[in-house]
Parts: structure tokens; C-alpha cells; sequence
């Protein structure tokens, strides 16, 4: 179909599905989050934060966003 181009963003944290499907000019892309890039942020219970390099957190899914970002800008 002529002229149809989307990117679907989808996240499941507690089931460690995150990522990006991206249909343009006929081509499907999809890019996906592995356990690697999971255990890349941490959760401190003492904080009660996440952690993802030095940067801390109460929201996982804005540490997953910037791993996708990572992925799919580094590819």
C-alpha cells in the first residue's frame, strides 16, 4: 500500500517485552529490548529508585525508552 508508514511503540515491562515496530517505504523493521538490556537498569530498594548508569529514576519505562533510543539510533 502506497503511502503507508507507521512506528508502533509497545511495552510490557513485567513480561520484559519492549519495543519498536517501524513499517516505511515497504520495509518492516522491528526492534526489540533483550535481557542484556534489561539488566542494564537496576532497582534500589533502599531508594525505592531505578537506576540506569548514573541517572536515577521512578519510572522503568523512561530508562526502557532510552535504551530503544539507543538501539535504534546506533543501528
Amino acid at each position: 500500500m502506497a503511502g503507508l508508514d507507521f512506528n508502533l511503540l509497545y511495552d510490557e515491562p513485567g513480561n520484559q517485552l519492549f519495543g519498536e515496530v517501524i513499517y516505511k517505504s515497504g520495509g518492516l523493521t522491528i526492534i526489540e529490548l533483550d535481557a542484556e538490556d534489561f539488566s542494564r537498569v537496576s532497582f534500589d530498594e533502599d531508594s525505592g529508585l531505578y537506576t540506569y548508569g548514573s541517572v536515577l529514576g521512578c519510572d522503568i519505562s523512561e530508562f526502557f525508552v532510552q535504551l530503544l533510543f539507543e538501539k535504534v539510533y546506533s543501528a
